[in-house]
């Protein structure tokens, strides 16, 4: 009787191995981020700025976002904007009203 052993090389079985080892390695890095990410974003909610700001003196008037003493008494800002000549608009530049 003759004996003859045959090897059926089997490649599924390391390249499994290795994909097992690939997918876990990802989800440890997956894991890893979330948790550095998570501790980086709960760090910076935790920084709060207050901006405190004093109301402005009584009679001055806001003009294009600084505050200003008018230039008389009962001088009044027209803020500044578009007004229609013809078919065109015509941009108008804020002025004093006195």
């Amino acid at each position: 009787m003759l004996c003859v052993s045959v090897v059926i090389p089997v490649i599924g079985i390391t390249s499994a191995r290795q994909h097992a080892a690939r997918i876990d390695r990802l989800f440890c890095m997956k894991r890893t981020m979330t948790a550095v990410l998570l501790a980086l974003s709960l760090s910076t909610a935790a920084c709060t700025t207050a901006v405190v700001a004093r109301p402005p003196r009584p009679g001055m008037v806001l003009v294009e976002g600084v505050w200003v003493v008018p230039p008389r008494i009962g001088a009044v800002w027209i803020p500044a904007h578009y007004e229609r000549v013809g078919f065109h608009r015509v941009w108008i530049a804020g002025r004093w009203r006195y």
